[in-house]
Order: structure tokens, then C-alpha cells, then sequence
């Protein structure tokens, strides 16, 4: 059966959804992290992408996406969402939950940070990994304000 109708996206917690064309992205390309994303027309690729750290990719969150192609994308942003843009060089941490996506130029590592057992038992696992993103590049992230973000080029 085909024909138009109307379809109602939600999320599990107060959140903003924002529609992204790839088009206005260099290569087409977003790389958004899997819990940010929602939908997307059938002409947009997706493919998993994981991180360089194999302790990261096994306890670290939940996973990247590369999304390519042609079309729009719907993605979640949890509080206050903040825009990025990272000159050539630039670095910035934030934790990997708050990331909602990145262009395909930004370089971004996930690590384990200094700490060990004591971070995992007190810190919650968003604190005990730090995303590391190099610019250049846009990037959205989400539930933080400019001052949680702490700047690494200076």
C-alpha cells in the first residue's frame, strides 16, 4: 500500500530533533553517534564505525555512525546543544555521550582516562572516557554549556 501519511518520531527523554541534510556537509558525510540517531530517507547510507581503542569500543558507549549519501537526517539532542567549529588543528574533549555529530573531517579518539578502577566505580561511564575531536570540522554536542568543554590548544 502506498500513499502519504504521517509518521511521529519521539524520544525517551526531553530532547531537540534536528533535521540535517548531508547535502550541506563536505562528502555528504556526517558521522553522528549511534544514540543521536533517529531516522533518515532510504537514500542515506549507514554504516558502523568504531573506535581506534578496543577498551573504548567494548565499554565506552554506544557506537558511531557514518552517514553518507543524499538526503535528510533526524537526529536527538539532549539539553542545551552546542555548535562547534574546530579550525585546522584545534582540539577539544568532551564526554562521548554528549556528542550528537561530526563531519567527516574531524578526527575524534576515544580513550580511557587516567584513574582506573576508581573513575568506573564513582565516576559513571561517561566520565570515565573522554572523546578527543581535531579540527578541522563542525560538531554538535549536546547537554553541555561552552564552559564544560575544556579547550587542549592552549
Amino acid at each position: 500500500m502506498k500513499g502519504e501519511g504521517t509518521v511521529g518520531l519521539g524520544t525517551g527523554f526531553p530532547s531537540k530533533i534536528i533535521r540535517l541534510s548531508l547535502e550541506d556537509y563536505e562528502d555528504s558525510t556526517l558521522i553522528c553517534r549511534r544514540g543521536a540517531y533517529l531516522a533518515s530517507n532510504p537514500s542515506v547510507n549507514i554504516e558502523m564505525r568504531f573506535p581506534k581503542s578496543l577498551s573504548a569500543g567494548l565499554f565506552g558507549g554506544q557506537g558511531f555512525m557514518k552517514l553518507t549519501g543524499q538526503g535528510d537526517v533526524l537526529v536527538k539532542a539532549g539539553g542545551a546543544l552546542f555548535k562547534k567549529e574546530l579550525k585546522e588543528g584545534e582540539t577539544i574533549r568532551v564526554t562521548p555521550g554528549t556528542i550528537v555529530a561530526l563531519t567527516s573531517t574531524i578526527d575524534y579518539d576515544i580513550q580511557l582516562m587516567p584513574g582506573g578502577i576508581k573513575n568506573a566505580m564513582f565516576g559513571g561511564k561517561d566520565l570515565i572516557f573522554m572523546a578527543t575531536l581535531k579540527g578541522p570540522g563542525k560538531g554538535n554536542a549536546a547537554g553541555l554549556g561552552k564552559g564544560l568543554l575544556s579547550s587542549t590548544d592552549k
